[in-house]
């Protein structure tokens, strides 16, 4: 220890400062920060339906679309526990195939020819489409999302790919960096697992948990629905 700090004087002599450190000279002109102004859209209506769900809407003529996004009431602890896998996993599944035999091409084109976007995660289920095309395309969502087949195969097909994903992030140094500085900060709670801790979960997952998951969270109870856009809110009470 005593050589190698004898190493670094010696680096640091020759090394000296000669010069006084410059000061910002551009952060000094700009003067006391402003409070940052902002306000947060308020929503144009909010009702109940008569099933439970809890509806927001803000009416935004500005373009002809709607967006509706059906979010679990937990989203913030399905986006980041490792029990919230299971809720990514069963909602990649939704699209997977419904009953009365529909597969996922079907459900996909259903929705693709209304020129709709759609999205499943672990927080949210979100459908982006015209004005025009809502009131099928929301039907269609609709069903996709509550009557789904949870194939043995489709399955297994969904939870390779949520395990060949976990495999990629591990070989990736800055996220193993973000994990294990988030299971510092998480310490002994629902928040502090590892990936190797998230791929066993999976791996051990059962379809018949998928079923049991469904019927728990995908439910006017568990889920809020915020809709955007061009929305005559009379009709769209109608269509809900």
């Amino acid at each position: 220890i005593t050589k190698i700090r004898a190493q670094e004087n010696k680096i640091l002599d020759v090394h000296q400062r000669t010069a006084l450190v410059e000061s910002p000279k551009f952060l000094n002109t700009l003067g006391e920060p402003k409070t940052f102004e902002f306000n947060f859209p308020e929503p144009t209506d909010i009702f109940t339906l008569p099933c439970g769900l809890k509806v927001l809407v803000r009416v935004d003529k500005k373009i002809p679309t709607i967006s509706a996004q059906f979010a679990f009431k937990d989203a913030a602890y399905f986006k980041n526990a490792k029990e919230g896998s299971a809720t990514e996993l069963m909602t990649q599944l939704l699209i997977e195939g419904s009953k009365g035999s529909i597969g996922k091409q079907e459900n996909t084109n259903r929705l693709d020819i209304l020129g709709a976007m759609y999205g499943f995660s672990a927080a949210t289920c979100s459908l982006n489409v015209t004005a025009a095309n809502f009131p099928q395309a929301l039907e269609q969502f609709f069903r996709i999302m509550t009557e789904p087949q949870f194939e043995a195969l489709a399955f297994a097909k969904v939870k390779e790919i949520s395990l060949r994903n976990i495999d990629m992030v591990k070989d990736q140094p800055i996220q193993l960096a973000i994990r294990a500085l988030w299971q510092e900060l998480h310490k002994g709670t629902v928040l502090d697992w590892n990936f190797d801790a998230a791929r066993d979960f999976i791996k051990n997952l059962e379809l018949s948990e998928m079923q049991a998951l469904h019927e728990k969270t995908v439910c006017p109870q568990a889920m809020l629905l915020s809709l955007v856009g061009d929305i005559n809110i009379t009709e769209l009470k109608t269509t809900l």
